[in-house]
């Protein structure tokens, strides 16, 4: 949500430029990974709880990042200070962040159903 309003500040044009910050940031947002517990009880019958607790902390410290990357870039273009070629950069690898998230909270939920 921080970041919506600075990409809906900008101007058409730029938006139209971009496209993509509104929805990696919904996915980055709103795909976290499952919280430990419930990973807990998913992978500790299956494996080593510590691994996948310790991927799924990295995978929702990358999703910040990626988010407050984003969120900063926006606020640098509105000053002048940043390019759009500055944010797709960082958008592709939000894309990234994105992907990966989701596969972990899917392969949670595989997990979860199997046990």
């Amino acid at each position: 949500m921080a970041a919506d309003k600075p990409y809906a500040d900008l101007p058409k044009k730029t938006q139209y430029q971009l496209r993509d910050p509104p929805d990696v940031v919904r996915r980055l947002g709103g795909r976290r990974p499952a919280h430990a517990a419930a990973a807990g009880r998913a992978v500790g019958r299956a494996g080593d709880l510590r691994a996948e607790r310790e991927l799924a902390q990295r995978r929702l410290k990358d999703a910040v990042a990626a988010l407050e990357t984003i969120r900063l870039n926006l606020l640098r273009l509105h000053a002048g200070t940043a390019t759009v070629k500055h944010l797709t950069t960082d958008l592709g690898l939000a894309r990234q962040v994105a992907r990966e998230v989701d596969l972990l909270v899917e392969s949670q939920r595989e997990v979860e159903e199997l046990l």
